[in-house]
């Protein structure tokens, strides 16, 4: 199968899911109505993406999706590798186009990046704290594809519902001079 930069772009988000305990190392399919339609199917029907099931404690337990072991080895024969420095070449190979984003939408970005490097809040940057910022424009940006909306549940969770960035975001924030 010939990967397209969309398609690497959706095995890269899927792969960021694969370190969230909380999701059992997948994706949910509720975060992937964002990508192309077909796209994602193209990739299950190659088998470099497998479809499971996210177990929860409520009983809703909803489908996710992981790279297959067939896909990391298809990916390491072409000279993807997640662990290696191969794989941080490719993501910075291409350059994200700016959707006409202003400085206020990259400031936005960069406030998100920084508040889920904080502990505290599980990784996540807070719905409670954005609620401050203009919801058009966190709309606009989920829309867009460089935010994702999580919620988290749990005994132990602090933080249970606000935003992270997309692979998207991130290769943005680099071009920008953000070391992320």
């Amino acid at each position: 199968m010939l990967l397209t930069e969309r398609h690497v772009q959706i095995l890269k988000d899927i792969q960021h899911y694969s370190k969230i305990k909380r999701y059992h190392g997948l994706m949910p399919r509720k975060l992937t109505l964002v990508y192309d339609e077909g796209v994602l199917e193209s990739l299950l029907e190659s088998g470099l993406v497998e479809e499971g099931v996210i177990l929860t404690t409520c009983g809703s337990n909803p489908v996710g999706y992981k790279l297959s072991e067939k896909g990391r080895d298809d990916l390491r024969n072409l000279g993807i590798d997640f662990t290696t420095d191969a794989w941080k070449v490719l993501k910075s190979d291409n350059c994200v186009s700016m959707d006409d984003l202003e400085e206020s939408d990259i400031e936005v970005l960069m406030d998100i990046f920084h508040l889920t490097q904080l502990k505290r809040y599980d990784g996540i940057a807070p719905k409670f704290i954005l609620e401050n910022y203009n919801r058009n424009q966190l709309k606009a940006l989920y829309d867009l594809g460089y935010i994702l909306y999580i919620k988290l549940k749990g005994a132990e969770i602090d933080c249970e519902k606000g935003y992270v960035l997309s692979e998207k975001a991130h290769k943005l924030l680099r071009q920008v001079g953000l070391n992320s």
